[in-house]
């Protein structure tokens, strides 16, 4: 969803990296991480844990510094192992009994921006967050 876009936005504000990790295979979703910078892109990814390992070496992170959105059973291994995880309102029922929070979002509708502001809130950052955002759009030529 487009509106997504401001959720990656305010996370590189941050300097918290966004990464996509989907079974999808599409030139749909690799515009999109194009458009969005997100360098971390792998689509048709079967092993999504094996894919998360690789990203943790690449930035030095351990899986509790992981946060992850999934909505269905392929996405429950990787629940299982991160810091924080997500899924959105339409999510299978087993993908919701493993997660740490359910997001009022369908997918598809905004759920990653909808985590990101949850997200930012939850440390602390929201106002910090929005400052350098208005920052960003004033100087911006």
């Amino acid at each position: 969803n487009t509106k997504d876009s401001i959720g990656v936005f305010f996370l590189k504000l941050l300097n918290i990296s966004t990464a996509i990790i989907t079974s999808e295979n599409t030139n749909i979703v690799k515009r999109r991480a194009e458009k969005l910078k997100i360098k971390d892109c792998y689509l048709g990814a079967l092993n999504k844990v094996d894919i998360c390992l690789k990203l943790c070496k690449k930035y030095n992170l351990e899986m509790k510094n992981i946060a992850y959105i999934g909505d269905e059973i392929n996405d429950l291994n990787l629940i299982k192992l991160v810091g924080l995880s997500a899924c959105p309102s339409d999510a299978a029922n087993y993908v919701k009994d493993e997660v740490d929070w359910i997001l009022k979002k369908k997918g598809g509708n905004g759920v990653f921006r909808e985590f990101a502001i949850k997200y930012i809130s939850s440390i602390n950052k929201y106002e910090h967050t929005l400052k350098l955002a208005n920052e960003y759009y004033k100087n911006e030529k």
